[in-house]
């Protein structure tokens, strides 16, 4: 079954936007393994199992997934990566 951005949304505890883009310093999924990590890896164990450090930045293997196969970035956006941080 297909997820709309929307659910996937829903299924995301969004956190206080700031008025800075990810650093993709690693903090927040150090920290906590969102909706939608548990649903791809079963587990609430931090960091997140879908944590990777590439270059000294890091991703999630998941959204890194969709940019390699070219799909819709839809974790991309349901976890607003790349357009908040509060972490700053």
């Amino acid at each position: 079954m297909t997820r709309s951005i929307f659910q996937l949304r829903k299924a995301v505890r969004f956190r206080i936007p700031a008025l800075m883009k990810c650093k993709r310093c690693g903090i927040c999924c150090s920290e906590e393994v969102c909706q939608i990590g548990v649903m791809a890896f079963v587990s609430r164990e931090t960091p997140c199992p879908g944590l990777v450090k590439e270059n000294g930045l890091y991703s999630c293997i998941l959204v890194v997934t969709e940019k390699e196969f070219g799909l819709n970035p839809m974790i991309t956006e349901a976890l607003a990566i790349g357009t908040e941080c509060t972490n700053a």
